[in-house]
């Protein structure tokens, strides 16, 4: 854009330096016409003056030529720009989207891993005081094993002792 602007503006002065150079062979050309010279010397002036502007005409459509070629190079340059923009802006839409899934899942995984150290914490303490269970458990079958044990001890003895009165009484 800036070339552009910058090409206008040599194009412009351009322009007006040829204005001025046509304005300056106008004035020789007068002032030529205005003294007394022969008309031949006034029609090679006249050809070297034609000759001139023919140059500058060329060397301005030249630059004209320039400047349009220079601003299809910048309006090219421009429209490039903005398709790689476009592309940009796409891409990072995807990119926002994809990273509020990603987000999301992050959420719902820590969600799921709070969830997890509840139950984990539950059945933490679900197996303390199921071993607590077990424990007092043990100790009651314990004593139940000692008292059966003492009771099969006190009717062997029983019958022992019932054996041996028998055994003494025949």
């Amino acid at each position: 854009m800036k070339g552009e602007v910058e090409g206008r503006a040599e194009l412009r002065w351009r322009g007006e330096e040829s204005k001025l150079s046509r304005g300056s062979w106008r004035a020789r050309w007068t002032s030529s016409t205005s003294t007394s010279r022969s008309p031949k010397t006034l029609q090679r002036q006249l050809v070297k003056c034609v000759e001139q502007l023919k140059r500058e005409k060329q060397q301005v459509e030249g630059t004209l030529a320039e400047v349009r070629e220079k601003e299809d190079e910048i309006s090219q340059a421009n429209k490039d720009q903005l398709i790689k923009l476009e592309n940009v802006q796409s891409e990072m839409t995807q990119l926002n989207h994809q990273h509020r899934e990603v987000k999301e899942r992050l959420k719902e995984e820590r969600r799921r891993t709070e969830e997890l150290r509840r139950v984990k914490s539950d059945l933490d303490e679900e197996r303390r005081l199921q071993n607590g269970t077990v424990e007092k458990l043990q100790r009651e079958m314990s004593a139940k094993v000692e008292e059966c044990e003492a009771a099969t001890e006190k009717l062997h003895s029983c019958r022992l002792m019932k054996s041996e009165r028998r055994a003494t009484q025949s």
